[in-house]
């Protein structure tokens, strides 16, 4: 509520608020807005944390949110369109047995031509992600991160692409790793996915692909030498495998 109630001061200026957190720390929020009536394009929220404490959890570093266009306006049922740029710096995010950094930005664009008829993307140049578990650290980088999709009623069709790299990474041949879906996934809404095919691709031209079976299992087949042809595979479900994951 305080948050809402600072935006709606925020009128073709900037704006600062520093927020005591509740086990310690701030957060500090900046925001510029050219009009209270409605997003319009350029408006900026800077949040940043100082070992801003809730609960067992603390939050450092900054998020930068930027609107990059806005056509309609935003309802449940009306067309309308929104671009916004979500940029990373060294903001961490610690649980107490593990903590998580993100540094890079994200592209998120939507537009809706009726209720629940849209298409959406999500991009970024370069993100990375660190983590550190129990002493372990986990460092991986997305680069040229591309997903999309589309909704019409309750049906959700969506694919990406992106080359992952770092270190601590699954064994697969050699990193980096070409991750690519080469048949849209299509699911229901509340279900898993009922089509779709994505192929992991590594250096050395090894893979691992993954098709989907039915709403309830999917085949996962291994080509260790890169000959095109699978030399392991199994079937598992959509519930192990992401119990795996």
């Amino acid at each position: 509520m305080l948050g809402l109630a600072f935006i709606s001061r925020a009128t073709g200026l900037s704006n600062t608020l520093t927020i005591n957190c509740e086990q310690g720390g701030t957060a500090t929020i900046t925001l510029t807005a050219a009009d209270t009536g409605q997003v319009s394009r350029g408006d900026n929220a800077l949040i940043t944390a100082n070992n801003c404490a809730d609960g067992n959890d603390t939050a450092n570093g900054a998020i930068n949110l930027t609107f990059d266009n806005i056509t309609g306006t935003p309802s449940s049922t009306s067309a309308w369109g929104a671009g916004m740029t979500v940029r990373f710096t060294n903001f961490s995010y610690d649980e107490g047995d593990e903590a998580n950094t993100a540094n890079g930005a994200l592209t998120l664009v939507y537009n809706q031509t009726a209720r629940r008829t849209a298409t959406f993307s999500l991009t970024g140049p370069t993100v990375q992600l660190l983590s550190v578990e129990d002493g372990d650290v986990t460092d991986r980088r997305l680069t040229g991160f591309n997903t999309s999709g589309s909704l019409n009623g309750d049906v959700l069709t969506y694919r990406t692409s992106f080359v992952l790299a770092g270190e601590d990474l699954p064994r697969l041949g050699d990193g980096p790793y070409t991750v690519a879906t080469t048949t849209d996934f299509i699911q229901q809404e509340g279900s898993n996915p009922n089509a779709g095919v994505l192929t992991v691709t590594a250096s050395d031209r090894s893979s691992l692909t993954l098709t989907t079976l039915s709403e309830e299992n999917v085949s996962l087949a291994l080509d260790d030498n890169g000959d095109g042809v699978a030399d392991l595979s199994t079937t598992t479900t959509w519930d192990t495998l992401e119990d795996q994951l």
